[in-house]
C-alpha cells in the first residue's frame, strides 16, 4: 500500500457509480460483473446501443455518448463508463482499490486530464509524453486506443460529444486519439 493509496482509503467519492454498457442478447457479461463483489463501486446496466451488423461500434461510441450527455445533464463532475467485456481476468479487489485511488487523484488534478482510459491498446500506442504520478503509474500516452474503460471528465463532456459530429462514422475508440483538452 502505498502513502498515496493510504490517504484515499476512507476518503468519499461524489460518484461511485461504472455505468456498464451491456447488450440485451449478452446477459452473460451483465451476470459477470454484477457479481463481482465491489464494496466501494456500484455498477449499474446502461442497454446498449445496438450498431448495424458490421458496424458494432457505431452503438458502442453512440452508447458512451449516451452515458456522457446524460452526466452533462446532471452536471456529474467525471462519468465512470465500461464495456462488459473489459473485466473477463479482473482480481476484483485489487482492481476496486486502485480506481478508488486514481480516482482521488483525478478528481484533484482535474487540469491534467480530459479522458482517462484505463485500459488503453491497440494501435497507435505511443511512448508516454508525461508522467502523472510516478507512485500510481499514470502517464499521459497520445494515441491509445480502446473505450474498454473510461473516466470522462466533467469539463470535457462538450468536447467528447462534439467529437460524434465531426468524426462521425468513424469509432469513438479512434476518437480518443487525436484529444486535445485545451
Amino acid at each position: 500500500n502505498s502513502c498515496l493509496a493510504q490517504e484515499y482509503l476512507n476518503a468519499q467519492l461524489p460518484d461511485t457509480t461504472i455505468y456498464v454498457i451491456n447488450l440485451d442478447s449478452r446477459a452473460d457479461r451483465w451476470r459477470n460483473i454484477a457479481s463481482c463483489g465491489l464494496s466501494k463501486f456500484r455498477t449499474e446496466r446502461f442497454a446498449a446501443v445496438r450498431g448495424r451488423p458490421g458496424f458494432a461500434w457505431e452503438g458502442c461510441a453512440r452508447s458512451h455518448l449516451q452515458i456522457v450527455a446524460a452526466a452533462r445533464k446532471r452536471r456529474a463532475p467525471y462519468v465512470i463508463v465500461a464495456e462488459d467485456d473489459f473485466a473477463s481476468t479482473l482480481d476484483w479487489p485489487a482492481w476496486e482499490a486502485r480506481l478508488w485511488t486514481i480516482l482521488h487523484w483525478l478528481l484533484r488534478n482535474p487540469s491534467q486530464w480530459g479522458v482517462f482510459n484505463g485500459h488503453a491498446s491497440g494501435m497507435g500506442l505511443d511512448v508516454p509524453t508525461a508522467v502523472l504520478s510516478q507512485e500510481l503509474g499514470l502517464v499521459e500516452m497520445p494515441g491509445g486506443h480502446n473505450t474498454h474503460f473510461i473516466i470522462y471528465n466533467g469539463a470535457h463532456y462538450d468536447a467528447v460529444l462534439a467529437w460524434y459530429k465531426v468524426y462521425h462514422p468513424r469509432a469513438l475508440d479512434n476518437l480518443a486519439d487525436p484529444y486535445d483538452p485545451s
